[in-house]
């Protein structure tokens, strides 16, 4: 989901079956928010530690999506968003799962695992 079309610049023939189920997923989650994303504001949110990658795309009702590269063995990382407070509905864009998050200052605490996509619709 960081990558983009770097990553598809790749030898497709050298993937591992886990590595075209991984982006046949990322390929259908940006599918669901492409309309929405042609317009958003694409920023680099600060994570708490140099070694995470992120990018935040903010749509023009208050939406974000949120791509994380997380380094394995994290247990939990803090996002800073540029632009995002309030009350929100996180859903994990892999899993479907959701909950109400409270964002303050733009600080979002999440659980580490070796790569996140998360949206955020106002609550």
């Amino acid at each position: 989901m960081i990558g983009g079309p770097w990553v598809l610049m790749d030898d497709p023939e050298a993937w591992s079956d886990e590595a075209r189920e991984t982006l046949a997923r990322a390929t259908a989650a940006f599918k669901r928010w492409r309309r929405q994303l042609r317009t958003a504001v694409v920023r680099r949110p600060t994570v708490d530690a140099e070694q995470y990658d992120a990018v935040q795309a903010t749509t023009e009702d208050g939406r974000v999506l949120l791509a994380i590269s997380v380094p394995s063995g994290a247990e939990k990382l803090r996002v800073t968003l540029d632009g995002v407070a309030g009350d929100f509905i996180l859903c994990d864009e892999w899993s479907g799962e959701t909950q109400p998050v409270t964002i303050s200052q733009g600080d979002l605490t999440l659980p580490g695992t070796d790569g996140l996509l998360i949206s955020l619709t106002p609550a």
